[in-house]
């Protein structure tokens, strides 16, 4: 594959990895920081983003984008799936959280129908687009290791003309 072609898929990788980090640390900083008043049964839908479950959160985020930076480096597709499982989880959470809002007829406190439904409408695709095309990069046009410059021989073969006698 072309060098600058796969330079600009791992690019993709390398900003969603430093948005990413950015946004753990600042918005865990901010969820933890909040004061606990909605202890109600009413808010439980908000449980994701209070002190504890957000500090969970928090720091699985980091350790997958840990794990995804030193994927990109490695170019090892292993590394990858914890930061895609988890972005898959929390979109998943974020839109049954959602949904308990429209039945419950607050639709305007929902994340994916307000202001921010144009930024969801380009993240979430780019988001999933970005790690299939880097998971398809590390499968197809590997890079080659110069520490693997180990060669094997076949005993079983023999060359007849070699063999002094």
């Amino acid at each position: 594959m072309d060098k600058l072609l796969r330079s600009f898929i791992k690019f993709h990788g390398y900003c969603i990895a430093v948005v990413s980090s950015t946004l753990t640390i600042s918005l865990t900083s901010i969820f933890i920081s909040q004061p606990n008043d909605s202890s109600s049964w009413e808010e439980l839908y908000d449980v994701r983003y209070t002190k504890i479950p957000a500090l969970v959160f928090g720091l699985a985020w980091m350790a997958a984008n840990s794990l995804l930076i030193i994927g990109l480096i490695k170019e090892k597709k292993t590394f990858l799936y914890p930061f895609a499982v988890l972005f898959l989880l929390d979109m998943v959470l974020i839109l049954i959280r959602d949904i308990y809002l429209v039945i419950n007829s607050a639709w305007y406190r929902t994340a994916f129908f307000n202001f921010s439904l144009p930024i969801f409408m380009f993240i979430i695709p780019y988001v999933v687009l970005s790690m299939l095309a880097i998971m398809r990069l590390f499968d197809v046009d590997p890079i080659s290791r110069a520490d693997d410059s180990f060669v094997r021989f076949d005993r079983n073969s023999v060359d007849r003309d070699s063999i002094i006698c």
